[in-house]
């Protein structure tokens, strides 16, 4: 076994060696940090300890990047063999469950312990500059690493029971909001159950049930690592560790890890070629055909009812979203209502506007990198593209299809917004009387749209760019670009200050963004223009 587990991962090395985007990743983590440094030496004459906020920074730069990237990466140990129908060789060349995972996930491992080493010269900079002590980078590191290991072994478990990138990454996302966010709400709801307060240091009476889910979301917020990263960057830490934190997460880690090795006998026993459709889809369109046997008629404009049905779900999912999505404004609402004693609508208003603002910002990006992307690797844009459509038509009207999905969120925020009334229109009052907010909203929309527009070429130009991974990167890269664009206006402040509240640097940027745009626009027709002729 330790013979094929070795050989898989040489192997994987080796490709991990030879592959750009590995290297592009650390080399993106290093641009990072150095910008964090120039940051630090422009603010050290107003910081005490830029030592400090270096680390600080480097850290929790860490977490995030740990959390997102690594359950998109471990997510796909397993899938990819699915996806490409390459088990059943493995299975002949007799190599067992175990040394298959362990192929897989040592390899991910040590490239994203690579990634960790790419800061050491940056951790030693830090400590000369003063604020920060070397138990304290012991303690962050072994957090870091226990927190790299439990999300690694999530994204191993959903690779294993999941038959798609895609669908392994979404559960994985799920599953650590699930893991993180669920101490910020079980402790306060328990504390509304027993006393009608969401105070949480009222824990329910001990020996009931209700103590028992009280007790788990105190043991869950305590495995959280960024508690753990504030604890130790703060000036008092004299350990040189944070024990709860770090054993539960590599027990929580072994626990997945066992899991995985039990699962995949069952979850890979029969290896067939993964739909593009998840299985909540699935699942509607079955009990959709148990109702009308015949199926939903088309629309006269079938690739947008196309889109509809197979990417936004359908009338059904429609439906469900819409009041999942009023579920969850009233429970927030409800939230607000107990812990201020007063009822006011346009309060609960706001709360409905700007959660299915939000909800909306989150679905989009994650409907554009799917909508070409299912084509491509289903081999049907090329089909597509033999109908009497020319290009443009075709993209828009998948476009549309796809963008019907929104069409929960934009109801609830079309119903806030009337409970709103004049507060909106007096927002938008006072953006029109100030050409800068006219032009700031302008860029922050634009920067938007370039995210998205990054992700979808992203998304139909690389095959290792799933939507976690195409909407991390865009959004690392726009993010990035905004803080060079902040630090090159920082030099100039002086002519932003004398051309009247940098209305005319805001016009530049502006139009620059636009431009960025628009090429983003054309590679993404460019390259559904040659994937069509793959």
């Amino acid at each position: 076994m330790i013979g094929q587990t070795l050989a898989l991962v040489r192997r994987a090395l080796r490709v991990d060696v030879r592959n750009l985007r590995s290297h592009l990743f650390r080399g993106a983590l290093a641009a990072l940090l150095l910008f964090f440094l120039f940051s630090t030496h422009q603010m050290q004459l107003v910081i005490s300890a830029p030592g400090q906020t270096l680390f600080s920074w480097i850290a929790y730069t860490n977490y995030w990047f740990i959390t997102l990237a690594g359950v998109s990466i471990f997510a796909s140990a397993i899938t990819e063999e699915k996806e490409e129908q390459t088990l059943g060789l493995l299975r002949m060349a007799n190599i067992s469950g175990l040394s298959v995972l362990l192929g897989k996930w040592i390899p991910r491992l040590i490239g994203a312990m690579l990634l960790i080493a790419v800061q050491v010269p940056f951790t030693a900079l830090a400590v000369t500059l003063g604020g920060v002590m070397w138990n304290q980078i012991t303690a962050t590191y072994l957090t870091l690493l226990a927190h790299l290991f439990f999300v690694g072994n999530v994204g191993l478990l959903c690779s294993v029971v999941m038959p798609r990138t895609g669908a392994a990454c979404g559960l994985g996302i799920i599953l650590l909001l699930v893991i993180y966010l669920g101490p910020f709400i079980v402790p306060p709801l328990c504390g509304l159950a027993v006393n009608g307060t969401l105070s949480s240091g009222w824990p329910p009476p001990p020996g009931t049930m209700l103590a028992g889910i009280y007790w788990t979301g105190e043991q869950l917020g305590r495995m959280n690592a960024l508690g753990s990263l504030f604890e130790i960057l703060q000036t008092t830490f004299a350990d040189h560790w944070t024990p709860f934190q770090v054993v539960s997460n590599f027990t929580g880690g072994l626990v997945f890890f066992g899991l995985s090795w039990l699962l995949y006998e069952p979850c890979t026993r029969n290896e067939v070629e993964p739909s593009a459709e998840s299985g909540a889809m699935r699942w509607l369109r079955r009990v959709g055909r148990k109702k009308d046997k015949a199926g939903p008629r088309a629309w006269s404009h079938a690739l947008v009812w196309k889109d509809f049905q197979y990417l936004a779900g359908g009338s059904r999912m429609t439906v469900i979203k819409f009041v999942v999505y009023g579920l969850a404004i009233f429970g927030l609402a409800m939230i607000s209502v107990v812990d201020r004693g007063t009822w006011q609508a346009k309060e609960i208003a706001g709360i409905g506007f700007w959660t299915a603002s939000m909800v909306m910002l989150v679905e989009l990006p994650l409907i554009t990198t799917r909508l070409y992307r299912n084509e491509i690797t289903q081999k049907t844009w090329s089909v597509l593209m033999t109908l009497p459509q020319s290009l443009p038509e075709v993209a828009y009207a998948k476009l549309g299809g796809g963008l019907l999905a929104l069409a929960p969120a934009v109801a609830w925020m079309g119903i806030s917004a009337l409970f709103l009334g004049d507060e909106i229109l007096d927002f938008f009052w006072q953006l029109l009387k100030e050409p800068a907010a006219i032009l700031g909203f302008g860029y922050g929309v634009l920067q938007l749209l370039m995210g998205i527009q990054l992700a979808t070429w992203l998304s139909v130009a690389a095959n290792w760019a799933i939507w976690p991974v195409a909407i991390f990167t865009s959004g690392f890269i726009v993010f990035m670009g905004n803080m060079l664009v902040v630090t090159c206006l920082s030099a100039t402040l002086l002519l932003v200050v004398r051309d009247d509240n940098g209305t005319g640097v805001l016009a530049v940027m502006c139009l620059g963004a636009l431009t960025l745009n628009v090429v983003l626009h054309l590679l993404v027709r460019d390259r559904l223009k040659r994937a069509a002729a793959d």
